[in-house]
Parts: structure tokens; C-alpha cells; sequence
């Protein structure tokens, strides 16, 4: 089976897909705003690709902006990482890639794009191979990790939390935690959600993870864990810990 075009039913591979993608400390509106915008690093220029009305406005905006020196170098890395996220963060849109099964995934386009696409027979793919590269990712790690927080270092067993994700899940959660505390802990201490009622104070990313302990779990550990806790979820008392709420002081 081919799936040639990302439209109709199949727009959700598109870039122009609209999907919440944090990058570098910016939420963005798609992949195609957050693949424009990290050309640059200007901020200002970024902050202009973000608000763009449309993924075609950003990618307009795009072709303008003071290029960074390396980019050639690593657009292939940053289009992957943006797609881990869309894909692996977004449950909905996961569920929508798997059952796309051992599809070959072509950007076909009418718009001369044979680097990222195929337009008339002609192309590299590259946007097409990354997101199967994604694909296989998904089906084959599928490591479950039990990551807790622990009161102090000195009591790592007094843990205030826990929860149970998926290792690449994790890893890319875990980069968008480190990326919000080079945003916000520059000026002022991290304040991290813990459970309902409490919250945590860390002055750098390094001071958080040093609390955090991580182990990969087997099947009937995880259900022994939600048998224990009652969980009807992946989350036990672990409050935002992993999610986009971190907030200065």
C-alpha cells in the first residue's frame, strides 16, 4: 500500500496539520510554524513565524528570516525531533500513524518540493522517510519506565509521585522540561506542580533531575503498581510534573 498525498483523510501526516508543538520553549501551532520558525534564532523572527494566521503564512515568513549557520547541517534532525513530538506526544495522531501499518508514506506535491516531497516522479522524500522513521519507532519501543519523585536525595524511597510512560515518550517530555528551565530559570526558581495542593521549588534543570529515579518496569510490575494504587490512569499523585506548566516564581 502507498499513501502519496497527505490530504483528506491522510492530512494528518501534512506539517500544515494544526497540532499543539512545543519547541525551544515556544508552543506553536504546527509543525510547519515550529520547522520555520527554528531556522533562526532570532527571536524576534521566531516570534513572527509563530503568530503567522496560516502554515503557508509561516512558511512564507520562513524563506525570510536570517538564516542560522548551521541549519543545511541539521534541518533533518529538527524536522524529526518536531514529528517525534506531533507523533509520539499526541495520542490521537499516534493511533492515526500506526494504523497507517507498513504504508509507504510519499509527499507527493504539485509545488517542485523534491527534497521534502516527490513532485512529478522526482524526489527525495526525506519528509515521508522521517515520518516512517517514526512509525517504526513507535512499534518497536514500546519499554514502559516508572520515573519518581523523591522528597530529598538523602530519602530517594519517600517518593511524592510516580508515573508510568513510555521511555521515548519520556526522553521527549523530559527535553521540553530542560528546555522551559533554560527559558524560566535563568531569572528565577522553577516551580514544579506536585499532586494537588503542593508544589516543589528546583533553581535548575540539574537540581530536578537529581530527584528523579528511573527504572524500566515489566507488565506485571505496572499492573502490581495500578492494582496497589487503584490507577485508572498512567499518573499517580505526580500532579504536571511532565506536562507544559512549569512557571516562574
Amino acid at each position: 500500500m502507498v499513501i502519496n498525498k497527505f490530504d483528506g483523510e491522510h492530512s494528518f501526516l501534512s506539517n500544515f496539520f494544526e497540532c499543539d508543538i512545543t519547541f525551544e520553549g515556544k508552543h506553536y501551532p504546527s509543525v510547519e510554524h515550529a520547522f520555520q520558525a527554528a531556522k533562526t534564532l532570532n527571536e524576534t523572527e521566531r516570534s513572527i513565524v509563530c503568530a503567522a494566521a496560516t502554515p503557508g503564512k509561516a512558511k512564507r515568513l520562513g524563506q525570510g528570516v536570517m538564516l542560522r549557520n548551521n541549519w543545511d547541517a541539521i534541518k533533518d534532525d529538527v524536522m524529526f525531533e518536531l514529528l517525534e513530538r506531533k507523533f509520539i506526544l499526541i495520542e490521537n495522531l499516534k493511533e492515526k500513524l500506526i494504523l497507517t501499518g507498513d504504508a509507504k508514506l510519499i509527499e507527493g506535491n504539485n509545488w517542485n518540493d523534491t527534497y521534502w516531497g516527490i513532485c512529478n516522479g522526482i524526489g527525495q522524500n526525506k519528509l515521508g522517510k522521517l515520518l516512517m522513521k517514526v512509525r517504526d519507532k513507535i512499534n518497536t519501543n514500546k519499554v514502559q519506565l516508572l520515573v519518581s519523585i523523591a522528597d530529598n536525595l538523602a530519602d530517594e524511597m519517600n517518593v511524592k509521585g510516580f508515573i508510568i510512560i513510555n521511555a521515548q515518550e519520556w526522553n521527549i517530555r523530559n527535553k521540553i522540561v530542560e528546555e522551559r528551565f533554560k527559558e524560566y530559570s535563568a531569572e528565577h526558581p522553577v516551580i514544579i506542580h506536585i499532586g494537588t495542593n503542593e508544589t516543589v521549588k528546583y533553581e535548575s534543570y540539574k537540581d530536578f533531575s537529581s530527584h528523579l529515579t528511573i527504572i524500566a518496569i515489566t507488565n506485571e510490575e505496572e499492573n502490581f503498581l495500578r492494582k496497589s494504587f487503584k490507577l485508572n490512569c498512567d499518573c499517580y499523585d505526580f500532579g504536571n510534573i511532565i506536562s507544559n506548566v512549569i512557571e516562574d516564581i
